[in-house]
């Protein structure tokens, strides 16, 4: 082989590997357009947070429970109005503990709009505003509209989130010290209408965790579905994993009893899905804890999963018992 040949063979190999090598490039986003429709929200904020877990099914003792320092003066207390989407934005604005969910709509522009009212189709009232930028971070201020009065002069709860888009997701979390330790997850529906009991059927996993506070009865060591932690003078943290059926009914039943499940993790109740697709449910586990949830049906067909359940919607939810804060999903299995 001559020099230059070679040469001429070694060029080309080193042009066909610079096109075939792969350019990590960050994601761009174009502006406000890429957040577009019904979103479903869910906020929380714990208040206190579990060094250590007792095991379960044991009476071991636990961890201490570590309570924040926050802000070193008195927090202002606001208020809000008393709908659902008040609630929401008043929890995010306060540093109290809650937990809240519910659903929005984004226009495509940059303005946010919002219901007084649960399982409402129409989100028509303005409640907020956001801006996407290139990078795809997010800045998200929300107001509770339905606080305002014209005869009093006062308004509603105001609050700024900042966020980073993904796909059909928006994480973020609530600016300003006031309010600090509030995370926001907004996720898109797949639909903004005609849900029914019938989306929610057949088999799912769900997994979860919340605190109860010490006012709401203490613990149990039962080893369910529901597994408690260590039990301090605020109260206790629980996690949340099982599985049920769905009988597209609005029934939460049993296993069958030709394959029970053998983990004593199996969870029945009820649940009624409106036609927005938010919904509430009663969770029952195998030790006789019940725990009352409010949900939103969120779209998982940009989940990086495959078999015949890949496209299917999943449930998030928030515990809604009074004494009671944290959250959780439930997918198809």
């Amino acid at each position: 082989m001559t020099p230059l040949k070679h040469r001429t063979i070694l060029a080309a190999a080193i042009v066909s590997a610079t096109f075939m090598t792969s350019t990590i490039q960050a994601r761009t986003c174009s502006g406000n357009a890429d957040v577009v429709g019904s979103y479903g929200y869910f906020g929380s904020r714990g208040g206190a947070f579990l060094a250590g877990a007792t095991p379960p099914g044991t009476t071991a003792a636990g961890a201490t429970i570590l309570i924040p320092t926050g802000a070193t003066t008195p927090p202002t207390t606001i208020t809000g109005s008393n709908t659902p989407y008040g609630r929401f934005v008043t929890g995010l604005a306060n540093n109290g503990a809650f937990s809240a969910a519910g659903r929005i709509t984004f226009d495509g522009t940059g303005s946010v709009y919002a219901s007084s009212t649960s399982g409402a189709l129409l989100l028509n009232t303005l409640a907020g505003s956001y801006t996407v930028s290139s990078d795809c971070s997010i800045k998200i201020s929300l107001n509770d509209a339905f606080g305002t009065s014209a005869t009093t002069g006062t308004t509603g709860a105001t609050v700024t989130l900042e966020g980073e888009v993904t796909d059909n997701r928006i994480e973020a979390v609530v600016t300003g010290a006031n309010a600090a330790g509030a995370t926001v997850t907004f996720v898109r529906t797949t639909q903004a209408n005609s849900c029914s009991n019938a989306n929610i059927q057949g088999n799912y996993s769900i997994v979860g965790n919340g605190f109860g506070l010490a006012t709401t009865g203490g613990t149990t060591t039962t080893a369910g579905a529901f597994s408690p932690g260590a039990n301090g003078t605020l109260g206790a943290p629980f996690n949340l994993l099982g599985r049920f059926t769905a009988d597209g009914s609005g029934n939460l039943v049993a296993d069958s009893t030709v394959t029970p499940s053998p983990l004593k993790r199996t969870l029945t109740g009820t649940y009624t899905v409106n036609v927005d697709c938010t919904g509430t449910a009663m969770l029952v586990d195998t030790g006789g804890i019940t725990r009352n949830v409010s949900f939103v049906l969120v779209n998982d067909s940009n989940r990086c999963v495959s078999g015949p359940n890949s496209g299917s919607q999943s449930i998030q939810f928030v515990f809604t018992d009074s004494g009671f804060v944290g959250n959780g999903s439930a997918s198809r299995q």
